[in-house]
């Protein structure tokens, strides 16, 4: 049972780090050649390139982790360690998250198919279907998180009283 569970969680461990570097490399591509140049004529094209290096560094910081996590799951995957790098994983996720929101909030042609939750002048808060996703990723990132986190300990503990 133990050997399965180490399988399963190894495959998962390997999924997350092919997921994370198709992306990455997805959004490299599309940060050197997109459509996203620098510009600063209007606050859409500011708050674009604010998103986009912010969210670079921060998938930079994630790919770290992940790559980490992958290095150190080949011996043990159940640390410490690597619970905290699942949270902090997680937590760059909400960042990333919360930098959209505010990015689609910004842009004042951000209608069609979005939902507004409340609109007061200049400032509103929209929520799109990517950040949608946005927001479902993180959450589901969260409980892993802490799932793994307490079961790290949780194995810890049973280690010690054996």
């Amino acid at each position: 049972m133990n050997n399965l569970f180490k399988k399963i969680t190894s495959f998962f461990i390997h999924a997350l780090f092919l997921i994370y570097i198709g992306g990455f490399i997805f959004y490299i591509i599309n940060f050197i050649f997109g459509d996203n140049a620098i510009s600063t004529s209007n606050i859409n094209n500011i708050s674009k390139i604010l998103f986009t290096t912010v969210t670079l560094i921060l998938l930079i910081i994630t790919q770290y982790h992940v790559i980490k996590i992958y290095h150190s799951s080949k011996h043990s995957p159940f640390s410490l360690e690597n619970a905290n790098r699942i949270f902090t994983i997680s937590y760059s996720f909400l960042a990333i998250t919360i930098l959209r929101v505010l990015v689609e909030s910004l842009n004042p042609n951000n209608t069609q198919g979005a939902i507004t939750l409340f609109d007061i002048g200049f400032f509103r808060i929209v929520f799109t279907f990517e950040t949608t996703v946005f927001t479902m990723a993180t959450l589901v990132l969260l409980i892993i998180s802490d799932i793994y986190k307490k079961s790290v300990l949780i194995k810890q503990e049973y280690d010690l009283t054996i």
